[in-house]
Parts: structure tokens; sequence; C-alpha cells
């Protein structure tokens, strides 16, 4: 290994945006570049130990093969954020395989992959830090992934929109991910919301957003009610199904401080009541912007 592992060319350019020293900043940025030509994998091999582990957050092309990845993974071990965003067939559960030592992931978008399950075991086998997953668009997904998991008790933010998840594999995620935040089901077509009474009080959750198609119900949206007491943000935005009755057995929400009810049953006359018992909940954070995702680009990626 050479003194120097990098090319003059690589350390001019790490010198001028960032000084004489290697920073995390500046190899991750040029391993970043890299990424997008035939230079990545020689890249990466000249780098020793120590600068290998300055890589936390990369953006993986979607013609990348498993053997890529997985030779990424492995030689990468404080990597941290993990973007493989429109991913076609040619993502598979090999990426992820054979990995003998735990990643310490904490964040993996996987937004518009054509994947199957079989992909998210191996990556939830191999995460055990994992606290950010995106499954948005990933239509194939139906949630038996989670059955062989123990426990996902770090996962804090979890993206199922556009999937085939049902209730029943909703809820045995409920009942694994017990330090849930945030929950985003928008359009899944199989989610009542019924999931809620097969789990007990979710402490922990303050964001659910099911925007459009879901067809959640009035029991549904009231179950989760009942056992998410510390929400903070509910967006039900287009979900027609949803009456005022969804929200008759709400006595207070004491912590909901923005709401979206924009597009559904619910009256004038519910959302004044709703007003009176949210003493955090603002007229004008009523009806707030929808979940905080780029859906302009997930449309662009399922056209592609």
């Amino acid at each position: 290994m050479a003194t120097i592992p990098v090319s003059k060319s690589d350390v001019s350019q790490m010198r001028r945006e960032g000084g004489a020293s290697f920073t995390d900043g500046n190899i991750n940025k040029i391993f970043q570049q890299k990424l997008k030509t035939s230079e990545w994998e020689n890249f990466l091999g000249e780098l020793n130990e120590e600068q290998r582990k300055c890589i936390t957050n990369i953006v993986i092309p979607s013609n990348f093969r498993d053997q890529d990845i997985k030779l990424i993974l492995r030689q990468c071990p404080f990597l941290q954020e993990l973007n493989l965003i429109g991913f076609s067939s040619a993502l598979t559960r090999m990426a992820f395989a054979n990995i003998d030592t735990p990643l310490k992931l904490k964040k993996i978008d996987l937004m518009g992959s054509y994947i199957d399950d079989s992909v998210i075991e191996a990556i939830l086998l191999i995460c055990p830090e994992l606290e950010s997953l995106s499954l948005l668009g990933c239509d194939l997904i139906n949630g038996s992934a989670f059955l062989t998991i123990n426990t996902l008790t770090l996962l804090k933010n979890l993206v199922i929109s556009f999937t085939k998840i049902n209730d029943e594999s909703l809820s045995i995620i409920l009942s694994k991910c017990t330090k849930l935040e945030a929950l985003y089901c928008g359009n899944c077509l199989n989610i009542t919301g019924n999931a809620f009474d097969r789990v007990p009080e979710l402490t922990f959750l303050k964001k659910f957003a099911s925007v459009g198609l879901t067809p959640i119900t009035d029991e549904g949206v009231s179950l989760l009610l009942s056992k998410c007491p510390n929400l903070e943000e509910l967006d039900l935005k287009g979900n027609s199904l949803i009456t005022d009755k969804a929200f008759e057995r709400v006595n207070s929400l004491p912590f909901l401080r923005k709401l979206n009810l924009s597009n559904t049953g619910i009256s004038d006359r519910m959302v004044e009541l709703l007003l009176s018992k949210c003493p955090n909940l603002k007229r004008r954070e009523t009806f707030f912007p929808s979940d905080p995702i780029n859906m302009d680009l997930f449309r662009l990626i399922k056209r592609c």
C-alpha cells in the first residue's frame, strides 16, 4: 500500500476542496463522483482502511450489479446512508448475502426499485442498526420479509407507500418496530387500519401519513388514534372513505400539531371540534403539505 493511496490529481482536488488533510467530506464526495465512472473500484482499492471509514453516505447508480454493491458494502464498514433508488431486476438478495460483519447502515432508500421481499429480508438481517427504510413504490413488496426478523427496535422511520403490504403484515411490522416514530403508507390498497387493533400501544409513533387511495376506514383511524397517544402529525389527505365517525371517540390529542384532512369526508363541524380538543393544533396548520416524499421523482423513476 502506497503512503498516499490516491492519485496526485485526486490529492490535488481534495486539497483544493478542503485543505491538505483527507476529510470525511473530501473522500466521500470524490468516491461519489467516481461511482459515475469505471474508476470507482480502483479508487476504492487504493484507499487504506482508515480512509474507507470516511465513506458514510453514497448514491449507487442503478446499473450496478450485485457483486459491485457487495464489494462496496464490504470495504466501507462505516457506511451509514445508502441510496439504491430506481433499481431494476439487477438488484437481488445476493448483494447483501454472505457479508460476515453486520453493517452500520442507518438509512436505506429503495424508492421505485423492482425488488421483492427476499431483498428486504437480506437487508434487515445484515443491518441491525437500521433507523430509516424507504420502500416507496416497491410494488412487489408484501411485507413477508418482516416475518423472520425477531426485532427491529431501532427502526424509527418507515415508508411503505405504493406497496402490497396489508393489515396483517403491517401489524407484524408494528409489533416488532417498537420505537417507530414515523409511518408513511399512502396508496397501500390493502391497508384499512385494522392492523392497529392487533398491536400494543405505540407510544413512540409521532407521524402517520396515509395519503391517496388507501382504503383506510373510520374504524381504522379510530384504532390508530387510540393506540398512538403521542401523535404529533396526521395526514389523511384524499381518503374519501373517512368521515366524522373516525374522530367521534377522540377525547383529546394533546400533542397533535399538524393535521391534513383535505379531500376526505370530514365535515367543517368536526374540524372545529378537533381544534377544540387539540390544544397544540393551530388553524393554519390544519391543512398542511402532504408527507415529505418526492412524488415527482418517484413518478419519473417508475416511467424509466
